[in-house]
């Protein structure tokens, strides 16, 4: 069972080599996934990460010739979610992709046999859209002071 101190050292590790993500269909079926996966050149870290929390350990590189050189830690949807909500009051960086995150999950509460309504077809894909508009902003020092009440 994960620590307190546990979830702080993993919303540190996902702010500096983490990956919060909405990944799959974009033909607006809305079939998306919560995504969250950490890699590090350092086994040790990954390794840590799936006895701390379960998901699954991928091996990485780059030329699929040569042994992998990076590992990945990775789980997935509700997990996923659960796991950033005990870390939302620890992140510095990505709380606002956690927040979101988060949020998408809830919207993943119909069975497989029933179709997805449109609204929430739409819904799904806004997200996934400011979820890349997130990953792609970049504060300067005077937003990040006042981001950080400084």
């Amino acid at each position: 069972m994960p620590t307190e101190t546990d979830y702080m050292r993993l919303a540190a590790y996902i702010d500096g080599e983490g990956c919060i993500g909405l990944h799959g269909s974009m033909d607006g079926t809305g079939q998306r996934q919560l995504k969250l996966a950490i890699s590090n050149t350092d086994f040790r870290l990954p390794i840590w990460c799936h006895r701390t929390f379960g998901g699954r350990l991928v091996p990485e590189t780059k030329d699929r010739d040569q042994n992998f050189d990076k590992l990945g830690w990775h789980i997935n949807s509700k997990k996923a979610a659960d796991i950033l909500k005990q870390c939302l009051p620890h992140f510095i960086i990505k709380r606002e992709e956690a927040e979101l995150a988060i949020a998408f999950q809830a919207t993943k509460h119909y069975h497989r046999n029933n179709p997805i309504p449109q609204e929430v077809r739409e819904l799904r894909d806004e997200m996934a859209g400011k979820m890349r508009l997130l990953k792609r902003t970049r504060l300067t020092m005077e937003e990040a002071l006042e981001k950080m009440g400084a």
